[in-house]
Order: C-alpha cells, then structure tokens, then sequence
C-alpha cells in the first residue's frame, strides 16, 4: 500500500481531517463518518461492514492526528527542499511509529488489529479473530492497560500491608520479651551472687530467641522491599507508556510478556514468642544446683499462682483405668503396678 493512502479518509479520499478510529481498527474523518451513519441503520464500517448494535460515540485518535500532522509536515519540507537540520524527538518518534504501523496488523488475517484483546489467551484481536473468540475474556486495550495497573497497585499494596504485619510481630515478641524479662529480673536480684549467672543465662536466652524473631522478620522486610522496588520500577515503565496513549505498545510490553516472577507472601509469617514459662524453668536448674529459701519462695508463689485456676472435681473410681487408685475422697488419683479390682461395668476405660 502506498504511503499516502495511509493517510487518507476510505469515504472522502482526502487527508484526514479531525481523524476517529472505530472498534474495528479503521480510521475515518468524524464528519465523514458520522454523515455516513446519518445514512444507514444499523451503522456498521464502510472499509469491512463490521456493525455496531449502537451508533459508536467516537472520540478523536490522538495517535492517527500525530501521524497526519506529521505527514503533513514531511510534505511541506520536501517540498521546500533538503533539510538543513536534525528532527526533533517527536518527528523521529512520528517517523518510526509510520514505519511500524505494519506491525498492528494481525499476522493470521492481514486485517488491523482491533482496540480488543482476549484475556483467555492473551491475545490481540482483528474483525476476522473476534468470532472466535466472543464467548472469551474480551476487554478493550485500555481496560486491559488499568487493570494491569491496579493489578500491579495492589501487588504493591500486599507487600506494604505484609510489611506493617512482620513490624508489628516484631513490636509484639519485644513487648512480650520485656514483660517476662522484667518479671525475671526481679526475681534473679533477690537472689544472691551465686545466682547471677542463671540470670545473665536467663537474659541471653530471652534475647536470643526475640533476635531470632527480629533476624528472619527483617530478612522477610528485604525480601519484600526488594520486590516492591522491582514493581515500582514496572509500574514507572507503565506510566510512561500510559501517558503515551499508545496501548497497543502497552501490551505488548506488559500483557503479552511475562512479568518478573514474584513470591507468594501470603503464607509467610514471623510468630512473636510468648517467653512464657522460662522463668520457670530457671528456677528449676537453680533447684537442682542449690536449694535456698528464696527459690522455695518462688516456687511457692508460682503454685499460689496455679491454684488459681484449679478447679473442685469429683472422681468416678468406676470409670478409672485399673492401674489408676483413687483416694477415698474422689479428689485425688495415684498410678499404681498392680491392677485394681473394678467393677465390670460398661463406662469403665
């Protein structure tokens, strides 16, 4: 096809004037076209009588209107004689966009790609693809340009949530360590210097395991942040692109190639630790080592602690297992070698 006929309306024959694109790929002057649907019913394209159930509302195509002016403008300096000067950017962006309009064609049917784009198999769609797929995922191109972009807005957004989370477990274990530490403290400075080691052992014992939590929470942060930087990274290469209009660049680049793989982090977790029950076991190697009143003491008040949370109970010496005796009371239950003799009855374990 010659050059010029590129750039000329199929209905007037002229140069496009105020230039529309229709849903089919072809392009038309507004007034051209719009006197051509004051004619028919139902409007449908006079290049491939693709119909429309609806008059289109048509907006003008920024992309056509560059091309034409910058025909236009090549034109007038061949005109006027051999240039003096280089192009500006835009002409030379103008120049290679003319030499690719080849590539929105599609390759198994010649025909211009439509502003459509099946997401079932991420393809571009022209007139002659679109009747296999119309029962597909079929989105125009700039819906499919923003929800790439939410997509990619709301992986971003995932990460910084998981980050305020792996933060916060991390404020969590510090709070929980600082509890139980000064519950230790307090304990190991009644103590006397003969002890002092298990507290400094007690201490290392709670820093460790919270700079365990600590360590892999931030190794988790830089993992995240590391991905967040590779999507921002994309999402300032979309917007460049966005803010060009071209779509079909758009993608080709981001549609139709593989984003950069991303992990999974909604089953990554860093738990905060309790700390519960160290104390206790403190207190149980300074038993072994050395029995003194002040351990005595703490022992005591950790079972005052405990039977608080004990509760009245009343056994059943029929439901008993026969190594178990229970005391005349039914409050208390001792194992035994030898095996009782009980009652054949069916509740029996």
């Amino acid at each position: 096809m010659d050059s010029v006929d590129k750039f000329l309306c199929p209905c007037c024959k002229k140069v496009f004037s105020d230039p529309v694109t229709t849903a089919c790929g072809h392009s038309f002057c507004k007034i051209c076209i719009n006197k051509y649907w004051d004619n028919c019913d139902p409007c449908h394209c006079p290049v491939c009588d693709a119909k429309f159930r609806s008059r289109p509302k048509l907006k003008t195509s920024t992309f056509v209107s560059e091309m034409v002016s910058e025909f236009k403008h090549k034109r007038q300096r061949e005109s006027a004689g051999p240039e003096t000067s280089e192009p500006n950017p835009k002409v030379k962006k103008f120049q290679e966009n003319m030499e690719n309009m080849e590539e929105r064609t599609c390759p198994e049917h010649g025909k211009p790609f439509m502003e459509l784009f099946c997401r079932d198999h991420s393809q571009l769609i022209c007139i002659q693809c679109f009747s296999a797929h119309q029962k597909h995922n079929i989105v125009t191109l700039m819906d499919q340009c923003k929800d790439q972009q939410s997509e990619l807005q709301q992986k971003i957004q995932e990460r910084e949530v998981k980050i305020q989370e792996l933060q916060r477990s991390v404020e969590l274990s510090q709070e929980n360590a600082d509890r139980e530490m000064k519950e230790g403290v307090e304990f190991f400075n009644d103590l006397m210097k003969s002890v002092q080691q298990s507290l400094d052992q007690f201490k290392k014992s709670i820093n460790k395991k919270h700079h365990d939590v600590k360590k892999k929470a931030e190794v988790l942060i830089k993992e995240i942040k590391s991905e967040i930087s590779v999507l921002q990274q994309r999402q300032a290469q979309m917007q460049v692109m966005w803010s060009s209009d071209d779509y079909y660049n758009f993608v080709q680049t981001f549609a139709l190639k593989p984003a950069p793989k991303m992990n999974d982090w909604t089953k990554e977790s860093v738990r905060a630790p309790t700390y519960h029950g160290r104390v206790a076991i403190a207190v149980s190697e300074l038993q072994v080592k050395k029995i003194n009143p002040k351990i005595k003491e703490k022992m005591t008040d950790e079972l005052k602690q405990a039977n608080q949370h004990a509760a009245d109970v009343t056994l059943d010496p029929d439901t008993a297992h026969r190594n178990l005796v229970v005391s005349k009371d039914n409050k208390e239950v001792f194992y035994s070698n030898q095996t009782q003799e009980l009652p054949n009855t069916l509740i029996g374990f």
